[in-house]
């Protein structure tokens, strides 16, 4: 399916101001926040605990690529978080609580 460019830019705001209010995730979530992103500002994953109960955030010092500027960072960090829901049955974080972590990277 191909969309028009911007519209998921459109979309973005209207969602975040009226969300569903069923719309949280039912699984464990890994969010990777780039610090350097022109189009989104991090303070727009402020609320995302409300929308993914079981919440790990990751914060990258890079820009909206950051799959592509740091994909060796972005891919272990995918693996252990898997590794981390299969290890615990529900889920969460070893702490219980939503994990975070900050990376020193660079774009």
């Amino acid at each position: 399916m191909r969309t028009a460019p911007g519209s998921n830019r459109r979309n973005m705001p209207r969602r975040a101001l009226r969300p569903r209010r069923d719309a949280f995730a039912h699984v464990p979530v890994q969010l990777v926040v780039p610090t350097g992103d022109r189009f989104i500002s991090p303070d727009y994953y402020e609320l995302a605990e409300r929308y993914a109960p079981r919440l790990r955030r990751r914060t990258v010092e890079s820009g909206h690529w950051a799959p592509r500027s740091e994909p060796t960072l972005i891919a272990a960090w995918i693996e252990e978080f898997v590794d981390e829901v299969e290890k615990d049955s529900d889920g969460r974080a070893r702490n219980g609580e939503h994990a975070s972590e900050t990376s020193p990277s660079s774009d």
